[in-house]
């Protein structure tokens, strides 16, 4: 267990992303979690001498709930029960958090619901994940809580990736219209904390296994993704998709011109399995 003693807390101005001020007791079972990526951020902090140190959590009490439903937080004293999932690593050579192995066991699609805005917004919100994306970046609850009720719930194919039912990333299922409607665009992203641990190829799979059931006249799904973006072509591949080639400089995404690695998967292939 680790148990932490919450400090009073500033106003949170509108737009800006929340933070969470605790002084920590570690305990053996959960060493102390690095305070750089993008769960939780420091906005002030009028007491800097204070013994502090900012962390990030989202699973098990929802403090994202407890901070944007609340400006200030004087609670004496919680106690947080550990997940194998939490963020239980230290901080790399290259500033990101070491997550534990998550079991994929673990992970689900659904779509999305109106509650998952404040889980949504720890990785909608964050640069790094949206790079890729052709949609901005969440900067407020308010700009989450739309995008999921005017976007993602009336998609037509759009589900959560999920841990444990909490929203940790995407999959979208665009399918065209008229003489194209057997094909469909397909399209993802996680979490900068779960990167490199096989969720998204494991939640592509999901997906694909669903989406030519629910999608009758689907007979191919394609992936388009930056040359330089490797590590989503090789989550590709992995799930089976057949890379067909560069497609030199074919759309303007956030102002760039950008070629794109064209990949498709048909009604007739098969999912390797997983190793």
């Amino acid at each position: 267990m680790l148990r932490l003693v919450f400090c009073p807390y500033t106003q949170v101005k509108s737009g800006e992303r929340f933070a969470l001020k605790y002084r920590c007791e570690p305990s053996p079972e959960f060493p102390l979690v690095s305070p750089t990526s993008g769960i939780v951020y420091h906005l002030s902090d009028p007491n800097r001498n204070a013994p502090c140190l900012y962390a990030k959590f989202k699973r098990s009490i929802m403090l994202s709930k407890i901070l944007y439903n609340s400006f200030s937080i004087n609670t004496p004293a919680i106690e947080l029960p550990t997940y194998s999932s939490s963020y239980n690593g230290l901080e790399n050579e290259k500033g990101y958090t070491n997550m534990a192995k998550v079991d994929l066991s673990r992970i689900s699609l659904r779509p999305f619901k109106i509650s998952d805005v404040d889980d949504f917004l720890l990785w909608a919100g964050d640069d790094r994940v949206t790079q890729n994306l052709r949609w901005k970046t969440c900067g407020s609850r308010e700009e989450a809580l739309e995008f999921i009720r005017d976007v993602c719930i009336p998609h037509p194919w759009r589900r959560s990736i999920c841990l444990d039912d909490h929203s940790i990333g995407f999959i979208s299922v665009y399918p065209w219209s008229g003489d194209e409607r057997c094909k469909a665009d397909i399209g993802y992203a996680i979490a900068k904390n779960y990167w490199n641990q096989g969720i998204t190829t494991k939640a592509i799979k999901i997906a694909v296994s669903q989406v030519f059931k629910d999608l009758p006249d689907l007979l191919r799904l394609q992936a388009f993704t930056y040359v330089e973006n490797i590590a989503s072509q090789r989550v590709l591949e992995k799930v089976g998709f057949l890379k067909e080639g560069v497609l030199r400089k074919y759309t303007y995404i956030k102002g760039n011109l950008k070629d794109l690695v064209v990949f498709s998967f048909l009604s007739t292939d098969e999912i390797p399995p997983s190793d």
